[in-house]
């Protein structure tokens, strides 16, 4: 099958600092995209933007969670170009029982995983900013947003929440020609992974990687199924959850 490509377009993806979102990123630049790089941490901005290798790419160092001077810096940074596409990939874990549970972390949690989200879709939906030819929004949610698991109630809602609001915005936005869709993953080997599995011993670590039949997947696993419905090839899908797990939920 011929590689989709994206000369012409822009993209914008946000958490592109480092993990799914440096990875497609790296895979828009190589595919001809012009891409708005967005994220708080801004040493890994610059990488991202170093490994593309590209001169198509601008940096966007910005907060997801002050959405009062986010706009502002968007259309700064879009300088009149509209968009063909938005990758929300930033995103928050927060691992506590019930009982133990910061408010203040939780409520960071929703903002940044769910609150950006119908933020960003907003803006990249009005008149002013979307590509006349239409255009492709894809959100990250999580198996957690599916399954139940002890421990972590704040960031399943937050990703539960990305369910509703892909099957909403999809009826409302396809009048201009935005689809609107999830990649639901399984557990990826990111620097976000690495840093939970410090709080569990190797035999937990051992049972994770067992409840996947396919093995923990990578972060081009997930940005090869975000290319594809970005891309004119899944032009006929939206208000779809794409599971891209390596089978924890086929059990």
């Amino acid at each position: 099958m011929e590689s989709p490509t994206f000369s012409g377009k822009n993209v914008l993806v946000t958490g592109a600092g480092s993990g799914i979102g440096r990875q497609i990123s790296l895979d828009l630049a190589s595919l001809g995209a012009f891409i708005y790089l967005l994220d708080i941490n801004k040493d890994g901005l610059c990488e991202t933007a170093k490994l593309c290798k590209s001169e198509k790419i601008k940096i966007i160092h910005a907060d997801l969670c002050e959405f009062g001077a986010l706009e502002d810096i968007l259309i700064a940074a879009l300088e009149g170009e509209r968009l063909d596409g938005l990758v929300h990939c930033a995103g928050v874990s927060q691992l506590s029982p019930l009982k133990s549970l910061d408010m203040d972390r939780a409520l960071n949690t929703y903002l940044i995983n769910s609150h950006a989200a119908i933020f960003l879709s907003k803006f990249c939906s009005s008149y002013r900013v979307i590509s006349k030819l239409g255009a492709s929004f894809v959100f990250i949610s999580s198996i957690y947003g599916q399954v139940g698991s002890a421990a972590n109630s704040a960031y399943a809602m937050s990703k539960s929440a990305i369910t509703g609001l892909v099957k909403s915005l999809a009826i409302e936005l396809a009048p201009k020609k935005i689809r609107v869709n999830s990649i639901v993953p399984g557990f990826i080997e990111t620097s976000m992974l690495n840093k939970l599995s410090e709080n569990f011993d190797a035999e937990y670590v051992d049972r994770l990687r067992a409840l996947h039949p396919l093995g923990l997947g990578g972060v081009s696993d997930v940005s090869n199924a975000i290319v594809f419905l970005l891309s004119q090839k899944s032009r006929w899908i939206t208000g779809s959850e794409l599971v891209v797990d390596g089978g924890y939920t086929a059990q």
